[in-house]
């Protein structure tokens, strides 16, 4: 007969690994960059008209400068596609010291001029073939405007929403692959029906964000579960968080714990600041019998918001929620020690 203790052993062992081991996925950076004539200001193409007020070109490379300088060093690439009528070049750049110093070099050079008009889905499309099945897949869209009206099928002016529509309804899409779409209030020539629509899609993973002025993006993962013993004192673990770039120091969170038979609750669940390691205690009130009457094992999802906005910089969670997985193990007769 099969032991049930060794196979929650075992389960305990594979749990902790899957989350000592997401720290050395991939992780792909791709920047779909708008660099339309519009997002210089102009207005009208012919004759040229220009309003200095509806620039936003330098701002956006100091965004995308910003957001590629505060990655830290991982194994994955960082990935730039400047679009117009369809992407103009591709170049990719390893995310290391002098890969990240390479793409900066790049954004801050580059200065195509063309006055075609704007193509989001075929960027789109191009960006999916940077996409790997097992890294975390981080896409970043800036732009102001719209699909154009100019392409015929299958760029029509709907085509967006249909891509992002299949995009939404792609499970797997949900493990590893987040958009941000930067879409900037002050020069925005978005149809704002359309993006309501675009962002009500599927918001955990297609995010909208509306910075009034461009301003560089950082990501924030938190594990995917943590793990308390009902028979440990106190009843506390530190959640860690994993960075994709520099986590503002104003910037707090706040906890949803969802609702529960068992009476189970947070102490702490607003305005909670990151230590120094990107970290935050998780502590758990248990009712007075729990540890009698409760099961061996219960899993409670928590869903974290941003709770303080910085106005340095933009600051994502990929995704926003984890896993309390509340376990009853009495006896401490194996040590797993997971690392190098």
């Amino acid at each position: 007969m099969v032991n049930l203790r060794v196979l929650f052993l075992i389960s305990f062992i594979c749990l902790v690994a899957k989350v000592f081991g997401q720290a050395d996925a991939r992780t792909n950076h791709i920047v779909i960059w708008d660099v339309t004539e519009s997002m210089k200001g102009m207005v009208q193409v012919t004759p040229a008209i220009y309003d200095n007020e509806a620039n936003i070109w330098d701002e956006v490379k100091d965004a995308i400068i910003q957001t590629i300088t505060d990655l830290p060093s991982a194994p994955g690439a960082i990935t730039i596609l400047p679009f117009q009528h369809e992407v103009l070049e591709r170049s990719s750049f390893p995310n290391s010291s002098s890969g990240r110093s390479k793409a900066i070099a790049y954004v801050r050079n580059y200065d195509r001029i063309e006055k075609n008009s704007t193509n989001i889905c075929k960027a789109w499309e191009t960006a999916s073939d940077y996409h790997e099945p097992e890294a975390l897949n981080l896409i970043y869209m800036f732009t102001d405007g719209n699909q154009s009206s100019k392409f015929g099928d299958p760029y029509g002016v709907d085509c967006f929403e249909g891509l992002i529509t299949k995009y939404c309804n792609e499970s797997h899409s949900r493990e590893n692959k987040f958009t941000f779409y930067l879409a900037f209030k002050e020069a925005s020539h978005i149809d704002e029906d359309l993006k309501e629509r675009l962002c009500e899609n599927c918001p955990e993973i297609f995010r909208c964000v509306d910075p009034d002025v461009p301003i560089g993006i950082v990501t924030l993962r938190p594990p995917p579960f943590v793990i308390i013993n009902t028979h440990d004192s106190p009843l506390s673990t530190k959640v860690v968080m994993d960075p994709q770039g520099q986590i503002p120091s104003d910037f707090t969170i706040d906890l949803l714990v969802a609702q529960n038979d068992y009476g189970i609750s947070l102490l702490n669940t607003s305005n909670i600041k990151l230590d120094g390691n990107h970290s935050f205690s998780l502590d758990v009130s248990l009712p007075e019998d729990y540890r009698q009457t409760g099961p061996e094992e219960l899993t409670i999802p928590i869903v974290l918001v941003v709770s303080e906005e910085s106005n340095s910089k933009i600051v994502q969670l990929t995704p926003s929620k984890l896993d309390l997985k509340i376990m009853s193990i009495r006896e401490r007769t194996l040590h797993i020690y997971v690392g190098k």
